[in-house]
């Protein structure tokens, strides 16, 4: 059986139209969950990993991208992950892919200093979803202090106003700020950031149900145009 015949065979038609609501990609949604997508990346064999890993990319649906995400997250070299990793960029178009597949990539934790300079190239660049390749990578690899001033660098020095861009990087930010706050607020009070990332990074933050109700009164106050 193929993977897309074993991925239509799981498939729900109430999960593709919910799926098709939120997620708004070139590729089919045959509307499979992304659990389901995680075990067959798992049961593969040594073997359907790399066939998988070799086919081409060309004419596949969205849980097969997806799928191709899930089983890079399941090499173990670096370099080979790497090499495969290239091949999937140009493949993601859309936010659940590029989120989902990236926060599974934990061999970055591990190569965090191998990886920075890839992550430079993928926030030069004018790929709206490779910035947001490199915004997730370092919300989910490389939220620690010795980080913070690369991190803040970073995000200062991006112009790209893609919708999708400004989401990865207010959701980092209110992150950042649950863990890191005096240097977040300072951040957000001196950076170069526009309205609608500043006024999302405030939303998100008192969104959250691990953020002080004193805080979330405060961030208030960082509002534009408050």
């Amino acid at each position: 059986m193929s993977v897309k015949e074993k991925l239509k065979k799981i498939k729900n038609d109430k999960y593709k139209e919910f799926s098709s609501r939120l997620v708004f990609t070139k590729y089919e949604i045959l509307g499979v969950t992304i659990p389901n997508i995680k075990k067959i990346a798992l049961s593969f064999a040594e073997n359907e990993k790399y066939a998988y890993l070799n086919s081409s990319l060309n004419n596949k649906t969205f849980e097969e991208i997806m799928l191709y995400g899930f089983t890079l997250s399941t090499l173990k070299s670096y370099d080979i992950f790497f090499r495969y990793l290239d091949k999937f960029l140009p493949f993601i178009d859309n936010w659940s892919v590029c989120d989902s597949c990236v926060s599974s990539f934990k061999i970055i934790k591990s190569n965090q200093d191998k990886f920075l300079p890839f992550i430079d190239n993928l926030l030069s660049s004018n790929e709206p979803f490779y910035i947001r390749v490199a915004l997730v990578s370092l919300l989910r690899f490389y939220m620690e202090e010795k980080y913070l001033s690369y991190v803040f660098t970073k995000i200062n020095a991006i112009k790209n106003d893609n919708y999708y861009v400004s989401m990865a990087i207010s959701w980092l930010l209110s992150e950042y700020f649950i863990k890191f706050k005096s240097q977040t607020i300072d951040f957000l009070l001196n950076a170069n950031l526009n309205d609608f990332i500043v006024n999302k990074t405030v939303s998100k933050i008192r969104d959250s149900l691990r953020v002080s109700k004193e805080d979330k009164d405060f961030v208030l106050t960082l509002k534009a145009n408050y």
